[in-house]
């Protein structure tokens, strides 16, 4: 094939991924799957607004002022918005991946006060160049809430034993056990009034984007979002856990080994609710607080149901 043919075969193809791409992407928005996401997720936050007004006129309250107010109030600290919704998208993440495979990581809040545990020792006690340090702090947050999760998804997988009380109950062990690890006479107290580790070095810190809340956490929530959709949709991993998910005999027909399937769903969804505290406590605190989390694995628990 001559030169200027071949170009044009070359440029034909291309043309034809982007076109591709692109067509994709507009078939799962007008699809009738997508658009019944989106009226019962709306139709839900709807529900919820409804539920709520009728709370606060038996109350004595007025909902449409406090609607305003909530309007208001997230318009105009919309960095705060951002800053709080950063960890909680990567939760969502976590438990949604869990739920496509047919599993409940009910403990998605465990998870990530381990992942936050481990980033915090490696953040105050080591001392790196200031790009890796932060790298290294997030990765070994990861390992830490996937080891957390593998446990409930080897039990599964090999006992039998029902995720959501095994992952509900670690996640309640995890946070007694980071609350002990900081708290008076704990390896890693700092010796103040404060159950809290010692300051973390400035080399670990992630960097504000946005004010004095915004931090490189939300570009990590961003590219977690890409990277999950198309760990899920695109790769034979991702297909798999969803055959696990849909019919676990089919999947086993299929030559799937369902059980290792299991267990490498809840880990990897435990690896991401350890970023998620990775993140957070990297990027909004300097050393790791008791019970600082607030709630932000269950609320990721929301956001996938919802999702």
């Amino acid at each position: 094939m001559n030169e200027p043919v071949q170009d044009q075969v070359e440029e034909s193809t291309e043309k034809s991924k982007i076109e591709n791409f692109f067509g994709g992407i507009v078939t799962k928005f007008t699809s009738k799957k997508f658009k019944n996401q989106i009226f019962w997720s709306l139709g839900s936050v709807l529900l919820a607004l409804v539920v709520a007004a009728i709370i606060m006129v038996m109350g004595g309250y007025d909902p449409g002022q406090a609607f305003v107010y909530l309007a208001v109030g997230a318009i105009s600290r919309f960095d705060q918005v951002l800053w709080y919704a950063s960890p909680i998208i990567i939760a969502g993440l976590s438990v949604a991946l869990a739920f496509r495979s047919g599993l409940f990581n009910i403990g998605a809040e465990g998870q990530l006060y381990m992942g936050a545990m481990a980033s915090a020792y490696v953040a105050f006690n080591f001392s790196y160049p200031i790009l890796l340090h932060p790298i290294l702090c997030l990765a070994v947050g990861v390992l830490a809430g996937a080891a957390w999760g593998l446990i409930p998804g080897l039990l599964k997988a090999y006992r039998g034993a029902h995720e959501v009380v095994t992952t509900m109950m670690l996640s309640y062990t995890a946070i007694l056990f980071t609350s002990w690890l900081v708290g008076p006479n704990g390896p890693l107290w700092d010796g103040s009034m404060v159950p809290q580790t010692p300051q973390f070095q400035d080399t670990a810190l992630l960097p504000l984007l946005w004010g004095n809340y915004v931090h490189f956490g939300f570009i990590i929530a961003i590219l977690a979002v890409v990277a999950v959709d198309y760990f899920i949709n695109k790769t034979v991993l991702g297909y798999e856990l969803r055959a696990v998910g849909h019919n676990i005999d089919a999947a086993e027909n299929a030559g799937i080994d369902s059980k290792k399937r299991v267990a490498t769903t809840l880990a990897i969804s435990g690896g991401l609710a350890g970023l998620a505290g990775s993140t957070e406590i990297l990027g909004t605190y300097d050393r790791f607080i008791a019970n600082w989390s607030f709630g932000i694995g269950w609320d990721g628990i929301t956001v996938a149901v919802l999702g």
